[in-house]
């Protein structure tokens, strides 16, 4: 949803959403789920202009989605930091 919400152009409430899946894929265990919602989050604090914020989840997710051997979303994570 928080994903959705981005693409709509509706940051506060991506934000919010993604916060919360974060929350609850940490809270169950799910390190993959995790490590790619940490991606997106990123992303939304980015796009807000929260840049200090943004660089801190995108270096977060990058030892996470690299120890599940997701190479592919790695290489999205480089890029959304870059």
């Amino acid at each position: 949803l928080g994903f959705l919400a981005r693409r709509r152009g509706d940051l506060a409430r991506a934000d919010v959403l993604t916060e919360e899946a974060l929350a609850c894929s940490e809270r169950i265990g799910n390190e993959w789920s995790a490590s790619m919602i940490c991606g997106n989050l990123a992303s939304v604090r980015r796009e807000q202009g929260d840049l200090p914020g943004a660089i801190a989840l995108y270096l977060e997710a990058l030892p996470r989605i690299l120890a599940q051997g997701d190479r592919r979303n790695f290489a999205g994570i480089l890029a959304g930091l870059a």
